[in-house]
C-alpha cells in the first residue's frame, strides 16, 4: 500500500521527481513517480534527438513520461 505525500517547495529549487496520479472510478487510486535521474535516463534511452522537445520542455516531457508509465496499468473500460 503506497502512498504519495507532495510537500511543493517555491522557492526556486529545481525538481529532484515527477509524478502522475490517477483516481479509479472505484474509488482507488495509482500513481507513478519518476526521480530526475530515472526521466534522464528513460530520455538518452528513448529520445531520437537531444535538441527536440526533451531540451526545450524537459518539465512538460518529464510529466508526459509518468503519465504514459502509469496509463499502462490503468483499466481500458469501466
Amino acid at each position: 500500500n503506497q502512498r504519495l505525500v507532495h510537500i511543493p517547495n517555491f522557492e526556486g529549487a529545481k525538481p529532484i521527481g515527477y509524478y502522475a496520479v490517477v483516481e479509479m472510478a472505484n474509488g482507488g487510486t495509482d500513481f507513478e513517480y519518476m526521480t530526475i535521474f530515472q526521466v534522464e535516463a528513460h530520455r538518452d534511452r528513448y529520445a531520437l534527438s537531444k535538441n527536440g522537445p526533451w531540451a526545450t520542455a524537459f518539465d512538460e516531457m518529464a510529466k508526459k513520461t509518468c503519465i504514459r508509465k502509469l496509463a499502462k496499468r490503468v483499466p481500458l473500460s469501466v
